[in-house]
């Protein structure tokens, strides 16, 4: 046992010093995009769209959940909607799409989720209406 004491000592010390160089946590992303138009102080307005289309997003998908609708269109439509929300979020943190590129994009995803929420209406209203 006091044979490998060394040796191990000499691995552990070996490994905590090439974490840092080998460690995959950092992911650089270089974009052909020009820093200048992509981001900026001005950032707030694009910031407060997402997050309120976040929050949309939130509300269809537990709508969905309560409605017992096992319609695969509107899934489909919605986990592309989904997709799309996510895909728009990582570019504005790692500002790799212009803002107005950005934003306009937004506006389409809630277009398509506005949809989607009408459709989900109409098959859920009957006699008790909307719940």
């Amino acid at each position: 046992m006091e044979k490998l004491i060394l040796p191990l000592t000499i691995a552990v010390l070996g490994c905590a010093a090439f974490t840092d160089t080998a460690s995959a946590q950092r992911i650089v992303v270089e974009s052909p995009v020009a820093r200048a138009l992509v981001g900026g102080p001005r950032d707030g307005r694009l910031a407060n769209d997402l997050a309120r289309l976040n929050a949309e997003v939130r509300q269809v998908r537990y709508e969905i959940r309560t409605s017992g609708i096992r319609g695969r269109r509107i899934r489909y439509d919605f986990d592309r909607v989904t997709r799309a929300t996510e895909r728009l979020n990582y570019e504005f943190e790692r500002r790799l799409s212009d803002r107005f590129v950005l934003r306009r994009r937004i506006g389409q995803v809630r277009a398509e989720l506005y949809r989607i929420r009408m459709e989900l209406r109409e098959r859920t209203s009957g006699p008790r209406g909307w719940r």
